[in-house]
């Protein structure tokens, strides 16, 4: 759906309780940063009493989170929340009759992200998909940004005035290519 996400899980909690620790954090380290002791520990490096009680606890949040549905609903949404925030303000001047298509949206980071598309700007860039070793960034390319934001504008609504009555695609109006 276009403001939620189904999805069919089972959660085999018997079988998380299972892991060893060294499994916990393996997994929790390919799906976030380690940390300075969970790296030592993973090392078989020796830790101190204080460390060992501090591993464990951290052990124990790790391995409820990664069967924990919240947990997960929270990290899917994490992007898209961000997405629908930037589309929503993206289309603003569009919804309100104020600008006919992203391009001559005045003040928006899509018009800024377009007019700069072979140039560097001081918006977040985009990064294509998320990594472990991900740089800062939006998890999403800059081309599929500008067709979500496009296909999306050109919804019309009951409760918007406006919405983009241009047919041609946006990279096909601005005479970009999808390495532009």
């Amino acid at each position: 759906m276009s403001n939620y996400v189904h999805v069919v899980l089972h959660v085999d909690v018997e079988k998380a309780q299972g892991w060893s620790d060294k499994q916990v954090l393996a997994l929790w380290h390919t799906l976030y940063k380690d940390t300075l002791l969970t790296q030592k520990f993973m090392r078989d490096e020796v830790l101190s009493q204080g460390e060992l009680v501090s591993l464990n606890e951290t052990i124990t949040v790790y391995r409820k989170r990664l069967y924990d549905i919240n947990w997960l609903m929270r990290n899917l949404n994490e992007y898209t929340a961000i997405l629908a925030c930037m589309i929503y303000v993206d289309l603003n001047p569009i919804r309100a009759k104020m600008a006919k298509t992203q391009e001559s949206s005045d003040h928006t980071s899509i018009q800024q992200r377009i007019n700069t598309a072979q140039h560097t700007n001081n918006l977040m860039p985009f990064i294509d998909s998320p990594r472990q070793d991900m740089p800062k960034g939006i998890a999403f390319s800059l081309k599929d940004y500008c067709e979500l934001v496009d296909t999306i504008g050109k919804i019309i609504r009951d409760d918007n005035r406006g919405y983009i009555e241009e047919k041609n695609p946006i990279l096909e109006r601005l005479g970009l290519d999808s390495e532009q």
